[in-house]
């Protein structure tokens, strides 16, 4: 089986390429295409460009082609509506007759915004009624490809991932919040919040099995966005004091957003063998994927909390243990205790040192500059938020730059190092706190 998935580059398309390359080993080949992010392990396509696509598709003849490529943000669509339907619509118009000619067979990755919000747990047999311009591009979207004898219409709703390049809500909340900065969201727009990987693990399970039709994959927890805000915080141990929750209407949003869009999930799982997450699921790996995003040799590992009736124990650094981080020598161990949110500390990087830190109580947010030799990150600065609700250490090597920033006040950090400090030779180069970016401010 050939698979070719248009829009390759966005969350659900990397998610999904990925997925079947993966999970599907020698039974499919996969390729991608990419528009506006370039990518040399994809295809350029541009979907609106009719004769690219009929030239692509019959020089891949593909079994099956999944349509990932649109344009989902609600307000820009009412913006340019123009645009929205030239890509969400005519493009896949196109796309159903070339499938057609190959008798290829036809993903669509539609939205939850096909319907009105007035009652919530839609099923796969409700009828839609959508209530602005992006709801309407799906919903024709939607009757374009049905008329397809081999076809999948996938319904999903506030799909999120960690990258850092990525638009998804968990990261825009995790870079404002973590910023210190105040954030509105509605507390009347409830919809299922859906991991990208668990998505596009789904599909491709749909995909697999042959299944055909309509199927609504989300995560299995409807919750609406205030709360959903409030989750991430506590998940990360940001401030939720800085979350306001207000109705809808007075965000000024030019797309009228549907208040209850809860989606049924009942069909899906008794086609496929993959769970559906729940929030807590989706909320604990989406921490290790936000984890997951550091310079080569930089890693946080997740620590094992020992429980029982006195108490718990948790293994810092070990040699050789699974439950801990490793560490060939530890001769030095030292306590940072910050009063008040926003203290800047430290700023430099060791040339023989390296070091582990473990937040013990509060929160802190790393800033990272590797100055490492033949590195790829081009001394750009990467931050990463620790907190004692999400018990981890971070490893740090030698020729690493960092700073923090405390964003809680009474922020105890536990630092561990390879060496000693020596006062008469230090290991220590500074870097002026102000060439760690304006994340390493905060509030």
């Amino acid at each position: 089986m050939r698979v070719l998935v248009i829009g390759a580059s966005g969350k659900v398309g990397k998610a999904l390429l990925n997925s079947l390359r993966i999970r599907s080993r020698d039974d499919v080949e996969a390729v991608g295409t990419f528009f506006s992010h370039p990518d040399p392990t994809l295809l350029h396509l541009d979907v609106t460009n009719h004769e690219q696509v009929k030239d692509t598709l019959f020089k891949l003849r593909p079994d099956v082609v999944v349509q990932c490529s649109a344009i989902t943000y609600a307000e820009r669509c009412e913006e340019e509506p123009e645009l929205a339907w030239k890509v969400n619509v005519e493009s896949t118009r196109h796309l159903v007759q070339v499938c057609r000619d190959l008798n290829s067979k036809l993903v669509f990755i539609s939205s939850d915004y096909v319907f009105d919000g007035e009652r919530g747990n839609y099923s796969e047999v409700d009828e839609p009624n959508p209530i602005n311009v992006l709801g309407k591009t799906k919903v024709e979207g939607e009757r374009l490809v049905s008329r397809l004898p081999k076809h999948l219409v996938i319904r999903t709703a506030v799909v999120l991932d960690a990258a850092p390049s990525s638009k998804s809500f968990f990261r825009q909340v995790v870079e404002r919040v973590g910023r210190g900065e105040n954030m509105t969201v509605p507390n009347d727009q409830v919809e299922n919040p859906t991991l990208a990987t668990n998505l596009a693990d789904v599909i491709t399970d749909l995909i697999l099995q042959e299944e055909n039709g309509i199927f609504h994959v989300a995560g299995a927890t409807p919750i609406d966005r205030y709360n959903l805000t409030l989750r991430i915080c506590n998940t990360l141990g940001l401030e939720e004091d800085l979350v306001r929750g207000v109705p809808s209407d007075s965000l000024g949003q030019k797309a009228k957003r549907p208040k209850n869009l809860a989606l049924s999930v009942n069909k899906v799982k008794g086609v496929v063998k993959t769970p559906l997450l729940d929030l807590d699921g989706i909320l604990e790996d989406l921490v290790k994927e936000y984890y997951s995003y550091l310079p080569k040799g930089l890693y946080v590992f997740p620590l094992r909390v020992h429980a029982d009736p006195r108490g718990t124990l948790t293994v810092l650094v070990s040699q050789g243990r699974p439950d801990a981080p490793n560490a060939d020598v530890i001769r030095e161990v030292y306590v940072s205790s910050i009063p008040e949110r926003g203290i800047r500390r430290a700023g430099h990087k060791h040339n023989r040192t390296d070091e582990f830190f473990n937040v013990e109580s509060g929160t802190a947010k790393f800033v990272l500059v590797d100055d490492r030799e033949g590195m790829p990150s081009g001394r750009e600065p990467v931050s990463i938020i620790l907190s004692s609700k999400y018990p981890s250490v971070l490893s740090v090597p030698a020729g690493i730059y960092h700073a923090v920033v405390s964003m809680k006040p009474g922020t105890r950090i536990i630092s561990m190092a390879s060496k000693p400090y020596e006062p008469g030779s230090p290991d220590e180069v500074k870097l002026e706190l102000e060439a760690f970016g304006p994340e390493l401010n905060y509030g």
